[in-house]
């Protein structure tokens, strides 16, 4: 009688009307073994080599190097960042010759990835024309939108020790 089901009929006087209600319980299933493996939580042993922890941690950075707001920069951590002319963008280039929400960059891994977000204008890296395509940065990459430059650069940023 392992899967004994136990069916209880209630009824309820509701103005006149008997109102119903089936409630269906079922015996619970005993849980399994642990496995042969198994060992409580206070007699794991504790790793015998220490965490490392980062003496530095690396990051993007872009650098207007020509255009409206030369010399200011951006650092890019793990979120993707949106480049445009439009206030909504988290760099936002004051430039007429690059379209609203132009391109948008973003961290893969140990490398920094730039696409164009359908820009009108095109979106050139290097040089290279990646309107249709993404590109991944390099080190010292120049990324050209409408008649702004911007540089990108990989930054190490030093941890402070505990």
């Amino acid at each position: 009688m392992a899967n004994a089901v136990l069916i209880v009929l209630m009824g309820l006087v509701v103005s006149g009307a008997i109102i119903f209600s089936v409630v269906v319980s079922r015996r619970r299933q005993p849980l399994p073994p642990p496995p042969l493996d198994y060992r409580p939580m206070d007699t794991v042993e504790p790793p015998t080599e220490p965490r490392v922890i980062p003496s530095e941690i690396t990051q993007g950075r872009l650098t207007i190097i020509n255009g409206p707001k030369r010399g200011s920069h951006y650092d890019i951590d793990g979120r993707e960042v949106s480049i445009g002319r439009n206030r909504s963008n988290q760099i936002m280039l004051d430039d007429p010759y690059v379209s609203r929400v132009a391109a948008g960059v973003y961290r893969d891994r140990d490398q920094f990835v730039i696409y164009d977000k359908g820009s009108s204008q095109g979106l050139l890296v290097n040089k290279e024309d990646i309107t249709t395509s993404s590109a991944v940065l390099a080190d010292g990459s120049v990324i050209q939108m409408g008649e702004t430059l911007l540089q990108f650069n990989i930054v190490k940023i030093p941890v402070p020790a505990r």
